[in-house]
């Protein structure tokens, strides 16, 4: 599952080996980061211990293993503070405001897939 929202961009997949937790990954160590925030406010799990890991080799260079409650958790959370009105302005002033790592690439990265998604599915560019 790809998930963006103002904590960042995030790749989140089933851990093979134990169908009760997922893997949570993404680029940056500062979203992987948000995400722990959010996360550890959000459940109920005390148990959790979020370790992030740096994987360099890997497309997704961060990762923190997650049991698949903490993630549904996290999701409620973020559906519950959602607040703004337009998410590119409010991800803009939020990671200019934190001065969050490659705060233009990202807002880039945000109009494109706007664009894109703006001209789909009748595939006028």
């Amino acid at each position: 599952m790809w998930l963006i929202n103002d904590d960042g961009f995030f790749s989140t997949v089933q851990d093979y080996k134990d169908s009760d937790w997922v893997y949570v990954r993404g680029r940056s160590e500062t979203d992987i980061e948000a995400f722990v925030v959010v996360a550890r406010r959000a459940t109920s799990q005390d148990a959790w211990d979020a370790e992030i890991v740096h994987t360099p080799d890997r497309d997704y260079s961060w990762r923190v293993h997650t049991p698949r409650e903490v993630w549904a958790d996290y999701l409620v959370a973020k559906t519950l503070d959602l607040g703004y009105g337009n998410f590119k302005s409010h991800c803009a002033d939020r990671w200019v405001e934190e001065d969050r790592d490659f705060a233009h690439e990202r807002l880039e990265l945000l109009h494109d897939a706007w664009m894109l998604f703006n001209h789909w599915p009748d595939h006028r560019l």
